[in-house]
């Protein structure tokens, strides 16, 4: 993304293994990849998995699954490989994201549920499905899921889920667990 929204694109690469190549070819080159790694049949066509074209896909990579409301705990947030395999807040943030360069909003049902799975696992004390961590002191915050989450909402330009302060809850969870060497605590999402 960091490429394509160069005001160069004829500029070339300097360094690295793509050195000579404009940031229009290095961006095309990408692209040309992502459409050859897509899955082209079967239940996971138009996914992608770890793999180039492997046959099978899911959520922590691209898509768009969504769980279906149906008065479960899992209601409006994003699964793995299916609506309701391992839903969690990492892949509802994912999701978010996608609602919005899909072009949906606040107001689009899908995406009030997808905030409303948030609200209700916000202060989950485990990564699965929350943000916080594992619930041990002091509680690191799962890095992956907390950037996904503030894309998704930023994207959205949601400021509170239903009065929940995300950024400050965020900014005050990784200021807590710094270290005094200025890193953060290994977590399972490492």
């Amino acid at each position: 993304m960091a490429v394509c929204e160069a005001v160069e694109l004829g500029r070339k690469v300097a360094v690295g293994p793509l050195t000579g190549m404009t940031y229009l070819e290095v961006a095309q080159d990408t692209m040309d990849f992502l459409a050859f790694g897509q899955n082209d049949a079967g239940p996971p066509r138009g996914g992608w998995g770890y793999e180039a074209n492997q046959g099978w896909a899911d959520n922590s990579n691209s898509g768009y699954i969504q769980n279906d409301v149906n008065g479960d705990p899992e209601d409006g947030g994003s699964g793995y490989q299916d609506p309701n395999n391992w839903v969690n807040t990492l892949k509802t943030g994912n999701l978010l994201q996608q609602m919005a360069l899909y072009g949906d909003g606040p107001p689009t049902q899908r995406v009030k549920d997808a905030l409303a799975y948030l609200e209700r696992h916000w202060n989950d004390l485990n990564s699965d499905p929350g943000w916080r961590g594992w619930g041990y002191p002091p509680n690191p915050a799962e890095y992956q899921a907390t950037f996904t989450i503030m894309k998704g909402l930023t994207a959205l330009n949601i400021p509170a889920v239903d009065g929940i302060d995300w950024g400050k809850d965020f900014e005050t969870a990784l200021v807590a667990q710094q270290q005094l060497d200025g890193s953060w605590p290994f977590t399972n999402w490492d």
